[in-house]
């Protein structure tokens, strides 16, 4: 069944169940912190029973949809989101690029740091050395003095092929290589920093953003 409703979780807050397939509900939503932007989130149905409540009276469906594309707009969302959106109201192609570039950022800046742990090394004391008879020092003749030597130029460090400031940056220079279709570059990027499922549609963004830019045919 795809039908959607305005309904609220056990918060109070505005949620879109986009329709219920195999006793299972998907459900558009924010977290009252707005960290991780706007989610769908599926369960069974018995659980949206138990967490949400259907209200046809509190919001038109449309009302709802352009307040959630607002905040796919302002906090980042997925491109099934707006698909989803899309079914009641128009989604613009600038809609679906701020999403894009608001998850993007929202990712790097909730991405913890890695801490670095050092490890304490246990040591054991050392026997006191037996004390050493004097021995007579020989002078050793003065010798000239060596001529100053010019300090050699430092190179400057040269990246090594591979390393990315950011994932934008990768994505944008695999996709202008050349050398991979789209699934590998995702793959690739996703490798390196992390990247979850939801975050697909970047390969297609940043080519359309690439030739807007001149920069790709």
């Amino acid at each position: 069944m795809n039908k959607f409703d305005v309904c609220y979780d056990f918060s109070k807050n505005i949620c879109i169940r986009t329709g219920e397939v195999r006793g299972k509900v998907t459900v558009i939503e924010v977290k009252p912190s707005g960290v991780g932007g706007v989610q769908l989130r599926t369960m069974p149905a018995a659980e949206f029973k138990k967490g949400y409540k259907v209200s046809k009276s509190a919001m038109p469906i449309d009302k709802a949809c352009r307040l959630y594309l607002t905040y796919s707009r302002t906090i980042g969302a997925s491109e099934k989101v707006l698909d989803l959106l899309a079914k009641v109201i128009k989604v613009t192609d600038g809609d679906y690029k701020d999403a894009a570039e608001r998850s993007l950022l929202r990712f790097v800046a909730e991405k913890p740091k890695e801490k670095k742990t050092m490890s304490k090394k246990t040591t054991t004391p050392k026997k006191p050395a037996a004390a050493k008879k004097p021995t007579a020092k020989k002078t050793a003749p003065a010798k000239k003095p060596a001529a100053t030597k010019k300090p050699a130029a430092t190179k400057k460090p040269v990246a090594t092929k591979g390393e990315y400031a950011s994932a934008s940056a990768m994505f944008k220079a695999l996709i202008l290589e050349g050398k991979l279709d789209d699934d590998a570059i995702f793959k690739a990027v996703q490798k390196k920093f992390g990247l979850d499922d939801s975050r697909r549609s970047y390969v297609n963004w940043y080519h359309n953003d690439l030739k807007k830019k001149g920069l790709l045919k």
